[in-house]
């Protein structure tokens, strides 16, 4: 009886080791447009999900120091203004958004300046 307990702990602990959980290694940039400054109030792109990522972190320090969660907007002259979501997610979240994205519309430069300052400053 002892030895049936134990195969079955040890199964166990296998199958836990297996279902390790996934680590918050990669940064998932969201790109939305709040104001938008069209003639009609629309912005074409509205209603579809635009996405990218990038490794954050390895061996569980980060890539980017200055690179930190949150909301980070941008505002031109002519009214339109965008904003980028940053979340730390696992691999397995990444790859879902990614293949879920349907691009970053031009805006990657937006993505580099949070990467590199922390903040959108279009150099």
């Amino acid at each position: 009886m002892a030895h049936r307990y134990m195969v079955s702990l040890v199964r166990n602990l296998k199958r836990n080791d297996n279902m390790k959980e996934e680590k918050k290694t990669k940064a998932l940039f969201i790109l939305t447009m709040p104001g938008v400054g069209s003639w009609n109030g629309k912005w074409s792109g509205e209603g579809r999900f635009y996405a990218m990522t990038c490794t954050a972190t390895m061996r569980s320090k980060p890539i980017y120091p200055n690179l930190k969660e949150g909301r980070f907007y941008y505002h031109w002259d002519d009214g339109w203004s965008a904003c980028v979501e940053v979340k730390f997610v696992t691999p397995s979240e990444a790859k879902k958004a990614e293949k879920q994205s349907k691009g970053f519309c031009g805006y990657e430069w937006m993505v580099e300046d949070l990467k590199k300052y922390g903040k959108i400053v279009n150099e």
